[in-house]
């Protein structure tokens, strides 16, 4: 794999061509059984440690330096939000090259289903940004701003690789991908990692994206998705790459 990548003159130029801009997305309803709203980083961890079933987690706009993974563990239709946008809530990792992140690896973990991810950023984490477990089924992850991840930014785990099976009914929409500078070190992964999403035996992982910039490798449906496939890249932008395969 050849890594591209353009200058920020470049990069600012194609930008102003095409008229694209981060969080450039209809604003998703506000809806949930609960909504928690909450406006400092404390009080996003106690709203993780008592998710319920359907609760919303609405952060107000700022930026929230992560002291944990997020993780929704076994609380089906959550959704961890933003009011709108995708740059106005950033979560902060310890740093993509950082081996001393403690407890934030990852940004966001689910093993639950209809999971949402939406109107945000998650950036600098020494793994992936956001990863589905094997009870993530029909996850969203809708205009969010993804960057510097120190392994794919967005994957999800196999139910059983043997019997071909994974977290089905994804969709990835209005979503950016960017690296700021140079790609992350290999961690261990291997290359191949340090891609945009893997989507590992999934059946159904659908990616109707409609503005992601990727100044590095971006795979969806070639890497280890070997059942999945990508949708409605027409109006993609993947600066500085070759065009997308398969």
């Amino acid at each position: 794999m050849v890594w591209k990548f353009v200058s920020s003159a470049m990069f600012a130029a194609q930008i102003a061509a095409f008229g694209a801009l981060p969080g450039d997305a209809p604003q998703l309803p506000i809806t949930g059984t609960r909504v928690v709203n909450v406006s400092t980083e404390s009080q996003l961890q106690t709203a993780m440690g008592n998710l319920q079933n359907g609760d919303t987690i609405l952060l107000a706009n700022g930026t929230y330096n992560l002291s944990s993974t997020l993780y929704i563990n076994g609380k089906n239709d959550v959704t961890i939000r933003g009011t709108n946008g995708s740059t106005n809530v950033v979560l902060v990792g310890k740093g993509m090259d950082n081996a001393n992140f403690g407890t934030v690896e990852i940004g966001i973990w689910s093993n639950s289903t209809n999971t949402t991810i939406a109107h945000l950023t998650i950036r600098d984490t020494y793994d992936n940004e956001i990863i589905f477990n094997s009870g993530a089924q029909s996850p969203l992850v809708y205009c969010v701003r993804l960057i510097n991840a120190g392994s794919q930014f967005i994957k999800s785990n196999p139910t059983d690789v043997n019997a071909g099976t994974g977290v089905n009914n994804g969709f990835v929409e209005y979503c950016w991908f960017e690296y700021t500078g140079s790609p992350p070190n290999d961690h261990g992964t291997g290359v191949g990692y340090f891609n945009g999403i893997s989507a590992h035996a999934a059946q159904t992982a659908e990616t109707n994206v409609r503005i992601v910039v990727v100044l590095s490798s971006l795979s969806c449906g070639y890497v280890a998705a070997k059942r999945a496939w990508c949708k409605s890249f027409n109006q993609t932008r993947g600066y500085g790459l070759p065009p997308l395969r398969g």
